[in-house]
């Protein structure tokens, strides 16, 4: 009951903080908000950036805006007019966003044709770090390329991070690289589970004693003892059963034949 008496509060100051954003409140919205984590829900966070006003216009800042907004997106929203104003301030940004990032993108491409796959990793941190979908499908496309081995964990980052780019707006020529992108990642991910789990049941999987097995594929009692003797047209050992001297097949084996 306390629980969802604290989950109504919630809910109910969220809905207070949309109210009074929309109101033109801003201030007292951010206010209102201030102890709420922006990585749990959309509007919140939305609310946060709109109403920053120190933020600027900086190029640094409206990277940071374009960035937050998008997460603010992904969380989705409460209320439509919220998810109306991240829309429309994205607007505003992404073009500036873009266009500041042209000529590095375009110099990160000329060195991927180039196979400088440690040049383009390095290059794209910096956009890579506001996400900007093209420098994120650059990087983890080289950093597939130059990966000796990677585990299923650094796979489902990947893919994540391709997703994350796919939402925001690849560029034309790069949909259908991003798409190889994902079907390469998501099989990999499949092979390594399937693996992983492989190495699980091989590890949990009963283990027996040699006589155990012998005592599957051979006619020899369990108890048969190692005659110190092997047969010298074949190099088998030799076992003592009840004063006979026979093989693994339980055939008797003529002193003749013994070494």
């Amino acid at each position: 009951a306390k629980k969802e008496a604290e989950a109504t509060a919630r809910q109910q100051k969220i809905e207070q903080g949309i109210q009074l954003f929309l109101d033109g409140k801003y201030s007292e919205a951010k206010k209102l908000l201030h102890n709420f984590s922006a990585s749990k829900c959309g509007d919140v966070a939305a609310i946060k950036i709109l109403s920053d006003k120190k933020s600027g216009n900086t190029l640094k800042s409206l990277r940071e805006s374009y960035d937050l907004l998008w997460k603010a997106k992904d969380l989705g929203f409460y209320n439509d007019k919220i998810r109306q104003a991240v829309d429309l301030a994205l607007e505003t940004v992404t073009p500036i966003v873009r266009e500041q990032a042209q000529e590095d993108m375009f110099n990160i491409f000329r060195s991927f044709l180039n196979d400088y796959y440690g040049d383009v990793i390095y290059d794209c941190e910096a956009h890579v770090a506001y996400g900007h979908p093209d420098a994120i499908i650059m990087q983890v496309l080289c950093k597939i390329q130059t990966a000796t081995s990677s585990s299923a964990g650094t796979y489902a980052k990947w893919l994540e991070l391709i997703k994350i780019a796919k939402r925001r707006g690849v560029s034309d020529f790069l949909e259908e690289i991003s798409d190889e992108i994902v079907e390469k990642l998501e099989s990999n991910i499949r092979y390594k589970k399937e693996l992983e789990e492989e190495k699980r049941r091989a590890r949990e999987a009963p283990s027996f004693s040699p006589e155990f097995y012998q005592g599957l594929v051979s006619p020899l009692p369990t108890w048969a003892e190692n005659s110190g003797w092997t047969d010298f047209r074949t190099g088998e050992t030799l076992y003592r059963v009840e004063g006979r001297i026979v093989n693994a097949k339980g055939e008797e084996v003529s002193a003749a034949w013994w070494e």
